[in-house]
C-alpha cells in the first residue's frame, strides 16, 4: 500500500479514495478475509477528511467488496465474489432521454438507503418525492421516483411532470444555484409489482435499475432520483479507451 497517488480531476475525493481502494483489492494488495486499515490510518494515508473515507467504505460495502463487522472493522470480500463495477465519466446531457411524462403521484417518503446518504438524511427520514413514468414512441420507458432535499422542494411542482425538463435542472434554473456533477449507478434487478404494472411487465421481469443524484458547485444536492427501465426500450453503452490514453494531472498525497 504504497501507491497513493489521487488524481487532481473533477472526481470527488470520495470517489478517488474508492477507486483506489478498489483497484487494490483487484490487485491483490488486501487479500480476501483481511482488514482493511482503520478509518484514522485511512485518514492520514489519503490526507483527507474521516467523513471522505466512511463515503468511500459506503460505497465499496455497496460494490460487495468489503463488509463491516461491528467493534472489529472493515473486512475485504475480494473480487471473485464481488459484483463487477466499471467507474466511467460522461456527459450529463448525452443521458437525458426524450421526456414524455406522466405524474403518478406526489407524497413525502423515505428514499432508498444509498440516496438517502448522498442527500444528508437520516435512515427513514422523509423527503418531498415525485413519482412518474416516462414514455417512448411504443410504450412505457422508465418509471422515475425524484426525490428532492426540503430546501429544493419548494421550486418544483406537480406540473412540472407534466413538461419537458429535466427536474434537476429546474432546480438549478429556480434556486440559482448551478450544477457540477452527476453519479450515477446502474444494475440489473428484478421488477417490483408496482413497477411491473406501469412498464407493462411481469411482476419479476428483469429491468435495469439506476440511482442518479445531481450534486451543485456548492456541494449539495439538486435532486436523487430511482428509475426502473424498460428492457426492450433503453439501451446504455459506452465508449471504454486504455487508461494510458488519458494524462492527469497528478499529486502525490504524502
Amino acid at each position: 500500500m504504497n501507491d497513493t497517488t489521487l488524481q487532481l480531476v473533477s472526481a470527488p475525493l470520495y470517489r478517488q479514495v474508492e477507486e483506489h481502494l478498489t483497484r487494490q483489492i483487484y490487485d491483490g494488495a488486501f487479500a480476501p478475509g483481511s482488514l482493511l486499515p482503520s478509518d484514522i490510518k485511512l485518514c492520514q494515508q489519503y490526507g483527507v477528511s474521516r467523513i471522505t473515507i466512511r463515503h468511500a467504505i459506503d460505497n465499496l460495502v455497496s460494490n460487495n467488496l468489503v463488509r463491516r463487522q461491528q467493534g472489529v472493522g472493515t473486512f475485504v470480500i475480494g473480487p471473485d465474489e464481488a459484483v463487477k463495477t466499471a467507474s466511467l465519466i460522461g456527459y450529463i446531457d448525452d443521458i437525458h432521454p426524450h421526456l414524455d411524462l406522466k405524474l403518478i403521484e406526489a407524497l413525502r417518503r423515505a428514499p432508498p438507503a444509498s440516496l438517502a446518504r448522498a442527500m444528508g438524511l437520516a435512515a427513514d427520514q422523509d423527503c418531498q418525492c415525485y413519482v412518474s413514468v416516462n414514455h417512448a414512441g411504443k410504450g412505457p420507458l422508465s418509471y422515475i421516483s425524484a426525490y428532492f432535499p426540503d430546501e429544493n422542494a419548494r421550486f418544483i411542482a406537480k406540473e412540472d411532470f407534466s413538461g419537458r425538463t429535466p427536474s434537476a435542472r429546474l432546480v438549478e434554473m429556480r434556486s440559482g444555484k448551478a450544477f457540477a456533477y452527476a453519479e450515477q449507478t446502474m444494475g440489473a434487478v428484478a421488477a417490483p409489482a408496482h413497477v411491473a404494472k406501469e412498464l407493462g411487465l411481469a411482476t419479476g421481469h428483469p429491468v435495469m435499475r439506476m440511482e442518479r443524484v445531481y450534486f451543485a458547485t456548492d456541494g449539495t444536492v439538486l435532486d436523487a432520483t430511482e428509475c426502473y427501465y424498460h428492457p426492450q426500450r433503453y439501451h446504455y453503452s459506452v465508449r471504454l479507451v486504455p487508461r494510458a490514453n488519458t494524462t492527469p494531472r497528478q499529486v502525490q498525497i504524502p
